[in-house]
């Protein structure tokens, strides 16, 4: 489903975007005309952009509309696409780092609210997310490309990016028009994909410098408002190319930024998500055998209301080489408590400071820093045992604030 909305989204675009380019257009439908020669607009190297994408009837399938944002940062290499259609919500993280692309979906986009006793469904947060990664490949970075520069994946351009790209076939300068009330300069573009058999014609409408003043002003001064894509060619999700039909699409830029505005999380899975089959980016630090540390953590604890959230801690000692370790807490969050642990000879010692009372009793499973030998020995957890990395592999997703770090 996911992948089919993002066919319908961009299928026909600029066949330079999807480097398949081969033969030359069905003269019938349009033929590729002169160069223009009113310069072009000036793209800048990252943006984002909200689209509202309209269909027209094919296939069947009624005509519709999907909305799309797109966050694209050449400045970093990075980008996200996000789509709504038919009341489903995805969007695909490209990491060019490792060759991926991380594709996310709201399995549940709605929420029901109680309005005048009855029960009504309404857009909400998407709960339930999924993740699944996947290796860039020319069906799957359509919207914003991968190409290899000097050993290292790049995406396209924000020209290729934007289907404003005369490398391959020309671009035939229209004229004047208006848009929206926005006045706007009309360019023009034959374009065929050998592998849907399709032939269109893709109308690009840019605003006109100094007529009109974008919300960017002189950062942007002049941004697309409009792209019509039209013509004849086989479905992209058809088997086999059998029949072609007429198709149309219309792309409205509602928003556009010269820049990204988003922070970096917005580039990287969310927190709680475990994208699947992901390449591990970046290799977990080394773990010392041997250090001091304190812990909080939040807890519930029995109050007059219920139940009230506190803050406690405790301190931990940790030394591999010498099989010691020791932590210092609070029983009832009162009563001052040390253990230390010697693994040299298997002996736990429990120390009430308050009272100086000392009991020896052996180690046993119980405790954070042992993990079974045997049904009857355990041994002291080493450093990635006790961040449990040997159980649970680590994924790096990114970089996060906590506590103001």
């Amino acid at each position: 489903m996911r992948r089919l909305l993002l066919y319908l989204a961009a299928v026909v675009q600029c066949a330079c975007v999807f480097g398949q380019l081969q033969g030359w257009p069905d003269a019938t439908v349009c033929s590729p005309g002169p160069n223009t020669t009113v310069p072009l607009p000036t793209i800048p190297s990252s943006f984002q952009t909200i689209i509202e994408i309209t269909i027209d009837a094919v296939d069947g399938q009624p005509k519709k509309t999907i909305e799309m944002w797109e966050f694209f940062d050449s400045t970093y290499n990075r980008g996200v696409i996000g789509i709504m259609a038919g009341g489903n919500y995805g969007y695909q993280i490209y990491n060019y780092q490792t060759n991926e692309i991380y594709d996310i979906q709201g399995l549940a986009c709605v929420q029901q609210q109680t309005v005048n006793g009855q029960t009504v469904t309404m857009p909400g947060p998407c709960m339930n997310m999924v993740c699944i990664t996947e290796t860039m490949s020319d069906d799957n970075t359509f919207l914003v490309g991968h190409k290899l520069e000097n050993g290292t994946l790049h995406m396209f351009s924000t020209a290729q990016a934007l289907w404003f790209d005369a490398s391959r076939l020309p671009i035939t300068y229209v004229g004047e028009d208006e848009i929206r009330g926005i006045p706007v300069q009309h360019w023009r573009q034959c374009n065929f994909i050998n592998k849907w058999s399709s032939t269109f014609t893709v109308d690009y409408y840019w605003s006109k410098p100094v007529a009109w003043v974008s919300a960017s002003g002189p950062a942007a001064p002049s941004v697309p408002v409009r792209v019509v894509v039209q013509g004849q060619g086989c479905s992209p999700t058809a088997a086999t190319c059998s029949r072609r039909r007429p198709f149309k699409r219309q792309y409205e830029f509602v928003f556009f930024r010269p820049k990204v505005l988003v922070d970096g999380k917005m580039f990287q899975p969310p927190e709680n998500v475990l994208c699947l089959n992901e390449k591990l980016s970046l290799s977990l630090p080394p773990l010392p055998d041997r250090y001091a540390v304190r812990t909080e953590y939040l807890t519930n604890i029995p109050s007059a209301e219920g139940y009230e959230t506190v803050i406690a801690y405790y301190d931990t000692w940790y030394d591999y080489g010498y099989k010691l370790s020791r932590m210092d807490f609070l029983v009832n969050f009162e009563i001052p408590v040390q253990t230390i642990q010697d693994f040299n000879t298997g002996i736990e010692y429990q120390i009430l400071p308050t009272t100086g009372n000392c009991s020896v009793t052996p180690i046993t499973n119980q405790t954070w820093d042992t993990v079974f030998t045997d049904p009857n020995h355990v041994r002291m957890r080493n450093p990635f045992e006790w961040f449990m990395t040997d159980k649970y592999p680590p994924f790096y997703q990114g970089k996060v604030e906590s506590n103001v770090l």
